[in-house]
């Protein structure tokens, strides 16, 4: 078996960078006009229509409530090493042999940028624990490389 590394810390930084950037766009911006250029028609506009700052700061607090993350999914012949992190650390972190997987779950949330994966393994005998991992846009070439690997183990401990 080949060795496989799916990583997205370049695409978690870049997602980080927009949601830093819609913060800056969506809330500093309005409220430096509304403060400094109040007579401005923008600033009018906004303080007449407080739907639209409402909705500003709800679709910025839906953006950080989702978050970015930080992960990897390394599977080689005899470890299988996940870990997933809101920051760049290795806090979350999963190390298995291939013998101790018992089940997998890829879910795609629904209205995220997020797909969660649900890794079951045995820790002692009869003991199972589900394990889950979020991934921040993982495309579907990356999705079907980890499902294969991860069938390919369980076939094997078949």
């Amino acid at each position: 078996m080949k060795k496989l590394s799916v990583k997205n810390y370049n695409k978690a930084k870049l997602l980080n960078i927009f949601i830093y950037s819609f913060l800056m766009i969506s809330f500093f911006i309005p409220l430096l006009i509304i403060l400094f250029l109040e007579s401005s028609e923008i600033a009018q506009v906004l303080m007449n229509n407080p739907l639209i700052l409402i909705f500003l700061i709800s679709l910025q607090i839906y953006f950080f409530y989702l978050g970015s993350y930080y992960s990897k999914i390394k599977i080689d012949q005899y470890i299988i090493n996940i870990f997933s992190s809101r920051t760049n650390s290795q806090e979350n972190l999963l190390d298995i042999k291939h013998d101790m997987l018992k089940s997998y779950h890829i879910k795609k949330s629904m209205f995220s940028w997020n797909t969660i994966v649900y890794i079951t393994f045995i820790k002692k005998k009869n003991n199972y624990i589900t394990r889950k991992f979020y991934f921040s846009l993982m495309n579907d070439d990356d999705k079907k490389k980890v499902i294969l690997y991860l069938d390919n183990i369980l076939n094997k401990n078949e």
